[in-house]
């Protein structure tokens, strides 16, 4: 569950947007007493927030379908809080990272009220790291990548407003870090899969 808030122009100009959402996932791992995949379930917290800023230029195509290309920067920050069980500690983990992103869409209109469209982001991360409280290490992350991938489909309610549905898929590959005091954060993957329902207000 979240919100999200987002400032782009009609064909090109600068864009910023920001979001935030957070919500509970299970956690099926293991200890280091007992690394069996299974042994150890919990609950996870996790609070996500993204901020990315950027231009956008808007090739028009004809009438009824416009393509448009971004080109931007981001952060995305990434907060785990592993719950406790009765017989191991919880714990907090981290992950933060400036990204750049590059992007295209298609955009068709469909009806005078209903338009839809695809749009497709790759993103690449700079000073990736992950911090973990058990220790108070900061890992290194390496080679972090990832793409969003957005269905948008919105609905005119009249000359100025209008409802918006958004689907989005958003993948990250997480390199290994380096090791810090004995310990490293191996490979990982995160795969996200959002829907939003809100309002576009355009002046």
């Amino acid at each position: 569950m979240g919100f999200s808030l987002r400032y782009e122009p009609r064909f090109s100009g600068f864009y910023f947007g920001m979001s935030y959402a957070e919500g509970d996932t299970d956690y099926i791992g293991g200890t280091t007493s007992n690394p069996t995949y299974g042994s150890h379930l919990t609950t996870t917290n996790n609070r996500l927030v993204d901020y990315t800023a950027g231009y956008q230029f808007t090739s028009v195509i004809d009438r009824d379908n416009k393509v448009p290309f971004r080109l931007g920067i981001g952060y995305r920050g990434w907060l785990r809080q592993l719950g406790s069980t009765p017989t191991v500690y919880g714990y907090d983990e981290l992950y933060e990272w400036g990204y750049y992103n590059v992007g295209i869409g298609w955009h068709t209109t469909l009806s005078p009220t209903f338009s839809v469209g695809l749009d497709a982001d790759y993103r690449k991360a700079f000073n990736a790291e992950m911090y973990e409280n058990w220790h108070g290490y900061t890992y290194r992350l390496k080679n972090v990548y990832g793409y969003k991938i957005g269905i948008p489909l919105e609905m005119v309610l009249n000359t100025s407003w209008s409802a918006f549905f958004l689907y989005n898929y958003e993948y990250w590959n997480i390199g290994a870090s380096d090791n810090v005091g004995g310990y490293y954060e191996p490979d990982s993957e995160t795969k996200n899969q959002t829907l939003s329902v809100g309002l576009k207000y355009r002046f």
